[in-house]
């Protein structure tokens, strides 16, 4: 007799039984509105957009710079490849800053070297999240560091901006 019974208990769904399948049923729900909804990875409509992106690049403690002119070609370091030309170069005194030992006062040292902000210009796939090198080798994001190399030079540094046109 308890055979039987114990037969028929594990032929009725359990509670348990039940919640997984009306999980199931939801994510089911949720994923089919989601496709329907046609939304994509990119609001930009139309999709990705291929377009120009200037980015500058800061290069500290650099002590001879005549060699980096308007018009290199850069190429990084890592992945060996090209990552712009350079559009424009500010070049500024590199400061140190030290303290004083007699007053310790925080005092602002100018040096012989300079820091220069290099304004790259380069073809970007560019999506409402991410700016890419049309390669899409290399996300371009600000804090991002980067090595770079042109004709006669080597350097590395941090993208401080990412301007689109």
């Amino acid at each position: 007799m308890e055979n039987s019974n114990v037969k028929e208990k594990r032929r009725l769904l359990t509670a348990f039984d039940i919640v997984i399948i009306a999980v199931v049923v939801v994510l089911a729900a949720a994923f089919l509105i989601w496709k329907a909804s046609g939304k994509d990875a990119s609001p930009i409509s139309g999709g990705p957009v291929t377009e120009n992106v200037t980015y500058t690049l800061e290069l500290n403690n650099l002590p001879d710079t005549e060699d980096i002119a308007v018009g290199d070609k850069l190429v990084e370091t890592v992945k060996n490849t090209e990552v712009g030309t350079i559009v424009a170069i500010d070049r500024l005194p590199y400061v140190v800053w030290n303290t004083n030992l007699e007053t310790g006062d925080v005092v602002m040292t100018e040096t012989e070297l300079e820091t220069l902000h290099l304004h790259i210009e380069v073809p970007c796939t560019v999506t409402e999240s991410s700016v890419s090198t049309q390669a899409g080798e290399y996300a371009l994001r600000v804090g991002r560091y980067l090595g770079i190399y042109g004709p006669g030079y080597y350097g590395a540094g941090y993208i401080i901006a990412v301007e689109r046109s």
